[in-house]
């Protein structure tokens, strides 16, 4: 059974669902209002194959939210657990970006298909990332390694203050035995 924590966290993740799915069918009908109704019927495949992409990264980013919101029950029917915490970084934050980021490309390409550039900013993010989280850290490591041992260019003054500190600590500790 389920605490009063779970309980209100899936009350909180059925209205952040809720709230998303209107975003998610904001940007879909307004594309297809401004898009067919207003201005006429321009659709060329272009738009189409656009629209079916963002619709299908809408979809998939949609979806992976609402499973992590999705509640445990248990045999019986009792809550076990009242999902994942949808604020929490990691994979859940890209997903609510990129859902965003969609949303929005949708409605401006409606106006005007200069909004496509603004999907460059997945990408361009995602090579920023890697490179400060696996690419810099990486070449680092190898540059260290290539060059001195394990101090990793330590200088030498630095290294023998290091090296009395140490040994004043032996002393120290055998003092106290």
């Amino acid at each position: 059974m389920a605490g009063a924590g779970a309980k209100k966290r899936l009350e909180e993740n059925k209205q952040h669902v809720k709230i998303l799915s209107i975003i998610v069918g904001a940007g879909i009908a307004t594309y297809f209002i401004l898009r067919l109704v207003i201005f006429g019927g321009i659709m060329s495949w272009r738009h189409l194959t656009g629209f079916v992409m963002t619709s299908a990264v809408n979809w998939f980013t949609f979806s992976s939210i609402k499973s992590f919101a999705a509640a445990t029950y248990g045999p019986n029917g009792d809550l076990i657990d009242g999902g994942a915490d949808l604020n929490m970084k990691g994979m859940c934050a890209y997903y609510h970006d990129l859902l965003y980021i969609t949303s929005f490309v949708q409605v401006g390409v409606s106006f005007s298909t200069w909004f496509w550039y603004v999907y460059l900013v997945v990408p361009l993010y995602t090579l920023y990332k890697l490179s400060d989280l696996i690419i810099i850290p990486w070449i680092k490591s190898l540059s260290s390694s290539s060059g001195q041992g394990q101090e990793g260019g330590v200088d030498e003054a630095t290294r023998r203050k290091m090296e009395r500190t140490e040994k004043r600590a032996q002393r120290r500790a055998q003092k106290w035995r």
